[in-house]
């Protein structure tokens, strides 16, 4: 375990934080966790970057965070997540206290989904997760399987990756496919029965 081996202001010492090399196989292949961690933040928390070698997912788990990205000023606060490029000019910071879940990530064709993700979203950076309820847990143990001696293998790390990503774009509570296993299920156990219509 690693407490804020970057140096950045305005982390406390209780946060978690993690680095990770890829292998040169997951470089050439698989998105790859590059430093992964759960921060509790002073106000003080900021960070002001030219070019970062990555991708930054970040969600909010409590306070308010300001970020600059293309230009552009952003707000996310409690129940949201954002999504930059950081090989572009950035800057992110707490406004008050903040509790934050973040992976620094990157993969050699991430950009083409990257822009996916954004552009679905209506070119917003800030994705409003409050009532995703696959979305947390999903970060929450890829989190923490880097605390432990149980990390996942790098191909498994990548679907992990590729699935919480996915699900930046679910706003409800379930997906289509879990509603439609509910109904399957339902024929199933119903089909030797005598249904009246």
């Amino acid at each position: 375990m690693i407490s804020n081996s970057r140096m950045v202001p305005g982390v406390l010492p209780i946060s978690f934080e993690r680095a990770h090399t890829p292998t040169q196989t997951a470089r050439e292949l698989f998105l790859y966790v590059e430093y992964i961690g759960h921060s509790h933040c002073s106000p003080e928390y900021s960070v002001i970057r030219q070019k970062y070698c990555h991708y930054l997912l970040m969600y909010i788990l409590s306070g308010k965070v300001v970020f600059s990205t293309e230009g552009q000023i952003y707000e996310a606060e409690a129940g949201q997540a954002f999504l930059i490029e950081t090989q572009k000019p950035h800057l992110y910071g707490a406004i008050g206290s903040l509790e934050i879940l973040w992976i620094h990530f990157n993969g050699k064709n991430f950009q083409p989904f990257f822009s996916h993700l954004v552009s679905v979203n209506h070119d917003q950076y800030v994705f409003d997760l409050q009532n995703n309820t696959e979305f947390l847990p999903k970060l929450q143990n890829l989190i923490h399987s880097y605390s432990g001696s149980n990390q996942y293998s790098e191909i498994i790390v990548s679907a992990k990756l590729y699935e919480i990503l996915g699900l930046l774009l679910v706003k409800g509570g379930s997906t289509d496919a879990s509603s439609m296993d509910q109904i399957v299920r339902y024929i199933n156990s119903n089909f030797p029965h005598r249904m009246m219509c």
